[in-house]
C-alpha cells in the first residue's frame, strides 16, 4: 500500500498542495508539518537568484508505509530560469535523501 501526495516546494519551505480531487480523504494538514520539517533537514537550497523572485516546484510522490519512495518524485511543472531548476534539483535530492519520512501509519 502506498500514499499518493502532491507536495509544493516554495522558496523557504515545504508545503502540501493537493489538488480538488485528492482533497477528500486527504490528512495533509495532520501530517504536512511533520513531513515539511523532515525535507527542510535534508535540503540545502542553492545559493543566488533574485531574492526578490518567488521560486515554487511542486512533486506527485508516493510513500510505502514504512516512509520509502515508491518511484522518483515527478515534477509537476517546469522550471524557467536556470536558478529555478536549480532549486528543483535541490528539492529532488532533498526528497530523496531524507527518507524513510516517519509519519503517522494511519494516514
Amino acid at each position: 500500500m502506498f500514499k499518493t501526495g502532491l507536495i509544493g516546494i516554495a522558496l523557504a519551505s515545504v508545503l502540501i498542495s493537493p489538488s480538488a480531487s485528492q482533497q477528500k480523504g486527504n490528512h495533509s494538514p495532520t501530517w504536512g508539518a511533520m513531513f515539511k520539517s523532515q525535507v527542510a533537514r535534508c535540503w540545502k537550497k542553492p545559493y543566488g537568484g533574485d531574492a526578490a523572485a518567488t521560486i515554487e516546484t511542486a512533486f506527485a510522490i508516493k510513500l510505502t508505509r514504512d516512509g520509502l519512495l515508491v518511484e522518483q518524485p515527478v515534477a509537476e511543472n517546469s522550471p524557467t530560469s536556470d536558478y529555478a531548476i536549480a532549486y528543483q534539483k535541490s528539492a529532488l535530492k532533498a526528497l530523496n535523501d531524507c527518507q524513510p519520512y516517519k509519519l503517522p501509519i494511519e494516514y
